[in-house]
């Protein structure tokens, strides 16, 4: 009696289109909140126990500006009678907003959300396996503190993002702080907006789906920093195999997928400046760094066979086309130890006598089927260029036999390493002597 006389003061309130509460507790009642009805909870939301099963049928808003607690194990939210989503948006949406204290989402049980939104102060997640089947708009902080968040929801929108940043920093002998993505064979860009709890969104990763994976399928995403000796290790891994712990970027990045036929992708990682620590990782090259994973079924750390690129300004990997059959987790970056040294020459003397007649790189890792090399001279105009790397530059106009004179002359060289497969840039002078 007492759970039905609160259900009918409740729905009176929302169809009058607003209800005020300091703290609401739903002892196992089941609520409905129709579209255009408002909530505004100046306390707590709290679910009470798990023996009456409280259950929200949100079509409206509920604002809450302190705790969500949910110890109903019914999962709080339903869609509709079907438990079917037809048209997620015209489900309604939490909204947990405070700009003086921060929030929490906690309980014996996690919640079942159908759109969450995070605005103001830092939010904090203490139960694990939370549920969005909507949108996560996030304008403030979210620390994952150890637990996993799911979104249930393929679309690469369902992370709207505004500003602030999700933590995932603990380490796997703590508990790893996860986004699991249910992204299944829907192609698109997801992006994570991972922040190292510092501020600012510095750690953003990205995954591109290239091709379908199957239909149940999901990736779970989360990144933490090590010490100089790369450790802990993820959970899977015993040892670096053979690696140089000096050449690793003092951070590993877990990309899970989950799938019966994964999907291939692309790949964006960042990383901070205090992740290349150059007190210990001496060997560490930052515009040669290429990205390795490992691979569960070899145990072991496999060289990737797409091609990487780096952004050193922004701080940014890029791994492109990375085939299903190479979607493993987890990730390092490195310079790889193999990686061969390039040698430019700073002048070279076309002047008929048989010596050092020719100008290009020296180098035995120069993939041959990626290669460009631009010659420009002093006011910008391109003289030469070519992508044979049998081809030197004769200090001649390309396609004529015009000399071109004693001076200075700029050149651009791209290349991909046959060994590391990274793609690197050359930039630079080279003199002309006769």
């Amino acid at each position: 009696m007492k759970n039905l006389i609160t259900y009918i003061l409740v729905l009176w309130a929302l169809f009058a289109g607003l209800l005020h509460a300091q703290t609401l507790f739903n002892n196992g009642a089941k609520l409905y909140i129709s579209n255009g009805a408002n909530i505004y909870i100046s306390g707590n939301y709290k679910d009470t126990t798990n023996i009456n099963q409280g259950v929200i049928k949100l079509h409206g808003t509920m604002w809450v500006k302190k705790d969500w607690i949910n110890y109903s194990d019914s999962g709080v939210f339903i869609a509709d009678t079907s438990g079917i989503i037809k048209n997620r948006n015209q489900f309604g949406q939490v909204i947990l907003d405070n700009n003086k204290i921060s929030q929490s989402i906690y309980g014996a049980n996690p919640t079942y959300f159908e759109n969450l939104k995070l605005s103001g102060s830092d939010k904090t997640l203490y139960v694990t396996n939370c549920k969005l089947r909507g949108v996560l708009t996030l304008n403030s902080v979210l620390d994952l503190n150890k637990n996993r968040f799911i979104i249930d929801n393929s679309s690469p929108s369902a992370i709207n993002y505004k500003s602030g940043y999700i933590i995932s920093e603990t380490t796997p002998s703590e508990g790893l702080g996860e986004i699991k993505w249910n992204i299944g064979d829907s192609l698109g860009s997801y992006i994570i907006p991972f922040g190292s709890g510092n501020g600012g969104d510095d750690l953003n990763l990205t995954l591109k789906t290239k091709t379908n994976g199957s239909s149940d399928g999901s990736v779970t995403f989360a990144t933490y920093p090590t010490d100089y000796l790369k450790l802990p290790y993820p959970s899977i891994v015993t040892n670096l195999t053979g690696l140089n712990a000096q050449n690793i970027v003092d951070r590993f990045w877990i990309i899970r997928p989950e799938y019966n036929f994964k999907p291939g992708i692309n790949l964006i990682f960042s990383y901070l400046e205090k992740d290349l620590d150059e007190t210990f990782n001496v060997n560490i090259k930052e515009s040669s760094l290429t990205a390795r994973r490992y691979n569960t079924i070899q145990n072991d750390w496999r060289d990737i066979a797409p091609e990487c690129t780096v952004d050193t300004k922004y701080k940014k990997l890029y791994v492109n086309n990375l085939l299903s059959k190479d979607f493993y987790e987890p990730w390092i970056l490195l310079t790889d130890e193999k990686l061969a040294t390039m040698y430019i020459p700073k002048a070279f003397t076309p002047n008929g006598d048989g010596k050092n007649e020719t100008f290009m790189p020296v180098s035995v890792s120069i993939d041959p089927t990626y290669y460009n090399m631009y010659i420009y001279d002093r006011w910008g105009k391109l003289i030469y260029n070519t992508t044979d790397i049998n081809k030197p530059w004769d200090g001649k106009v390309k396609g004529s036999s015009q000399i071109c004179p004693e001076g200075v002359y700029v050149y651009y060289i791209l290349y991909r390493d046959l060994v590391s497969r990274v793609i690197n840039e050359y930039y630079g002078s080279v003199t002309i002597v006769r």
